[in-house]
């Protein structure tokens, strides 16, 4: 329990939910039927209840709403352990498998690979560490000295982590069980180690052959990991064909080092740690569609060095890969240069707008868990704020309609493609950056919520598409949406953005962000509707929604005031 609420959960899988000062219960949240075992606190909104039969769900008990829902495959839990550091449960199943899942993106965590290497690494340079730090028969006492101290000890204790992980990271890299598939078109090959992240190495079309039948036999060095979300990745690894003697390289764009535990003179223990990353780029299988040269609103794009806008927060998240989480789609649910859309939209922000870069987060590909983190934070500033802050929110990715409610989804890239528990809802989202005042709230939202997309909708829908109904608005609040009704939302491939984004960034540039709102969106409106219909063949209508709080306010609106 927290200081204000006691959760209680029942045999028929009800969260009774207690409010202790007042002395009674606020709700009571009926779950499946079956026997709730475990109760954790995830944070100060949600908490997490887990039943015998492996349901977990995700309450946000404040307001009484289940968020989300998982069947675990074990449907006969013997135990479980939560790890606080990680947001981690641990699930002992029927057959004494251990299960690891992420119950902030409500994801389960690939295996156990991860911990078996740690424990691996950990116990061989315990064992080498002591040897070595034992004297020598002919050592002197001053050599001794010399060469066992804290220093030398923490350069020992990266050396032999090194080379175990290493050692044991090979085995898995060259386990019988990786899967070799070869790109001729792009000269990639793609290498599946068994619980491990794909990586892609260039090999030319005429060493391919040779690459993959000596596959087994490479000398593999400079092989090196981190974590990302809880997953094992490998950050680093070079090849060497015995038959040719040439090497191959692997490198993520992101390159990280392991870093080790602090460690006092009084040697008392040794802690190995696989650094954690959360800038790691991800190797996708996407093949990606390239058109030469920069497009014009990626470049000269306008500075106003003067603007210093400290209470502005922004958060832009561009969900173009949802093939890396969900192995289960095809590449064309790709949402073509939607990671494109927030990068630049980020810089405009920063150099255009005026917003100091940290008060700016890019997610690019993101998940469930990050968008909710980055969305509740958005709350919590507003809040503390005292109504001084200004909120942007910008998306480029896939959105879904209910198809009982209509009501808009946007959808992390883990976001399953058969229900939308996964999915965060936008009233939800218009919700949260309303609930304290604030100056203003804006949303830019480049996606469909017809259950089409810039590709192929997220999942098959049926032939007659879903009409969305509008979010529920409120407070200072205006929403940009890139079409309307059942349309979908476009691409304009030779500039490399969403159709939408494009003549959004266009006028910021041209204007250089000196525009009001409502001139803003009227130009959008106008080249949107007649280039979509000229290069796509399709009509696509951007319109605006506003709270009646700002009605004939919010057309004088200036940008970069």
């Amino acid at each position: 329990m927290d200081d204000k609420y006691l959760f209680v959960g029942t045999e028929t899988g009800t969260l009774v939910v207690w409010d202790i000062k007042r002395q009674k219960i606020i709700h009571e949240l009926p779950g499946s039927g079956q026997s709730i075992i475990a109760i954790i606190q995830v944070t100060n909104y949600f908490v997490i209840t887990v039943t015998k039969e492996g349901l977990i769900d995700t309450w946000e008990y404040q307001s009484g709403k289940r968020i989300k829902k998982l069947q675990t495959a074990d449907k006969a839990i013997q135990c479980l352990a939560y790890c606080q550091e990680k947001k981690m449960i641990v699930l002992v199943g029927s057959n004494g498998d251990l299960v690891f899942y992420d119950i902030v993106g409500m994801l389960k965590l690939p295996s156990t690979t991860y911990y078996v290497l740690l424990d691996s690494v950990n116990t061989y340079v315990r064992t080498n560490l002591i040897s070595w730090q034992n004297r020598g028969k002919y050592e002197k006492t001053e050599d001794y000295l010399d060469r066992v101290n804290n220093q030398n000890r923490d350069i020992k204790i990266e050396e032999l982590t090194n080379k175990a992980t290493n050692m044991f990271g090979l085995q898995l890299l060259k386990s019988k069980n990786s899967t070799l598939t070869y790109d001729p078109d792009n000269e990639y090959y793609q290498i599946t180690p068994k619980d491990l992240t794909p990586i892609f190495v260039h090999v030319p079309i005429a060493e391919a052959p040779s690459f993959e039948k000596n596959y087994s036999r490479m000398a593999i060095q400079d092989m090196k990991f981190v974590l990302s979300d809880n997953r094992l990745i490998i950050q680093n690894v070079s090849f060497i064909n015995p038959e040719n003697t040439k090497t191959y390289r692997y490198s993520n764009s992101n390159p990280t080092t392991f870093s080790t535990a602090d460690i006092s003179l009084n040697f008392e223990d040794i802690k190995v740690n696989i650094p954690e990353s959360e800038q790691v780029n991800l190797p996708s299988i996407i093949q990606k569609k390239i058109v030469v040269g920069m497009p014009d609103v990626d470049k000269d794009i306008p500075e106003n060095s003067h603007l210093k806008k400290t209470k502005t927060y922004a958060l832009v998240i561009g969900n173009e890969d949802y093939t890396t989480y969900q192995t289960n789609l095809g590449s064309e649910v790709t949402v073509d240069y939607a990671v494109n859309d927030a990068e630049v939209v980020s810089k405009y922000f920063e150099k255009t707008f005026g917003i100091p870069e940290k008060n700016i987060a890019l997610l690019k590909n993101a998940t469930y868990g990050q968008m909710m983190r980055a969305i509740n934070k958005l709350e919590i500033i507003s809040e503390i704020s005292d109504g001084e802050s200004e909120l942007i929110l910008y998306y480029s990715g896939h959105g879904l309609p209910d198809e009982t409610t209509n009501e808009a989804f946007i959808m992390p890239v883990d976001a399953s493609a058969t229900t939308l528990e996964s999915a965060i809802s936008l009233n939800d989202i218009f919700q949260k950056l309303t609930t304290f005042p604030s100056k203003r709230v804006i949303a830019v939202i480049d996606a469909c919520f017809s259950g089409g997309g810039r590709n192929q909708g997220l999942v098959a829908m049926k032939s007659v598409k879903i009409k969305p109904s509008a979010p529920s608005l409120k407070g200072n609040l205006v929403v940009l949406s890139s079409s309307t009704g059942e349309e979908s939302s476009g691409v304009y491939r030779e500039k490399q953005h969403g159709m939408f984004t494009y003549y959004f960034l266009k006028k910021l540039q041209e204007s250089k962000g000196d525009i009001g709102m409502k001139e803003l969106a009227d130009y959008i409106q106008d080249k949107v509707e007649l280039e979509s219909v000229i290069i796509n063949n399709k009509r696509q209508t951007p319109q605006v929604l506003y709270s009646t709080d700002v009605e004939g306010v919010w057309e004088m609106w200036r940008l970069v005031e």
